[in-house]
């Protein structure tokens, strides 16, 4: 099992760093997300429990289930569906809480490798590629938060 946790300190306030985290569709602006896509709207909130997002990644495509959702402070995902089936998603969780001047942002996902005998060589490098990729999405949201909450 694979799990990737980043644990970030961000120059941002809490409830613009969150709405920028559950803009969905903002997604494809961020590096490395070639199109992302609501296809399903929340219950309650239209990017809350319940939505579904299809984000692409390159030649990877993840169906993602939003599975819980407590405005500012938590959302929780599944990806129910990859293509190609190279992983199975457990979780994934981000929490967020005020710290400070800022916001204290803890992002956990954790997946298995599907194919027998390629954990051991694939799961390090997906564990940074993951790390690494949560790492920007976070700082590039908390600027544009910061832009955001300067602007207004």
């Amino acid at each position: 099992m694979v799990r990737v946790e980043v644990n970030e300190l961000l120059a941002a306030p809490i409830d613009a760093l969150f709405e920028r985290l559950v803009d969905h569709e903002s997604y494809a602006s961020y590096a490395g997300v070639s199109s992302a896509t609501l296809t399903r709207a929340g219950h309650e909130a239209r990017n809350g429990a319940g939505a579904q997002r299809r984000v692409r990644l390159g030649a990877v495509v993840l169906w993602e289930d939003i599975v819980a959702f407590e405005r500012p402070t938590l959302m929780e995902y599944r990806i129910v569906k990859v293509r190609p089936p190279l992983v199975r998603h457990l979780l994934g969780r981000v929490s967020l809480s005020p710290e400070g001047e800022g916001t204290r942002v803890v992002w956990v996902s954790e997946f298995e490798v599907r194919i027998p005998g390629l954990g051991r060589v694939l799961e390090p490098r997906l564990r940074a590629e993951f790390d690494g990729a949560f790492r920007a999405m976070l700082h590039e949201m908390a600027r544009r938060a910061r832009h955001q909450t300067a602007s207004a």
